[in-house]
């Protein structure tokens, strides 16, 4: 049976709870209303499937087309172009002046 821990535990004591996660499934409820699942690494998800672990990132799966524009190299940044940052920065208005 998994154990029921409330939001409140979990802040708390969440060192305790995350090593106690390590063996066995917690389920993490709001108002007595089950909202999460805090489970051991890399095992098997409600739906039956494996988790795979590792970053996000790592596993993804790119779409075909987006795959195609970074091995053409459309989304490269180039000298002279803008980086994220400063794009952001006119975005919000915090460009320096």
């Amino acid at each position: 049976m998994k154990e029921r821990i409330s939001i409140r535990e979990l802040h708390h004591r969440t060192g305790h709870f995350v090593r106690q996660a390590g063996r066995e499934v917690l389920v993490v409820t709001d108002r007595g209303r089950p909202i999460a699942e805090i489970r051991p690494w890399g095992s098997v998800s409600p739906g039956g499937v494996a988790e795979t672990p590792g970053s996000y990132w790592a596993n993804r799966k790119l779409l075909p087309k987006f795959r195609q524009m970074v091995a053409g190299g459309q989304l490269a940044w180039r000298p002279g172009q803008k980086s994220v940052d400063e794009v952001l920065d006119e975005v919000k208005g915090d460009s320096p002046a």
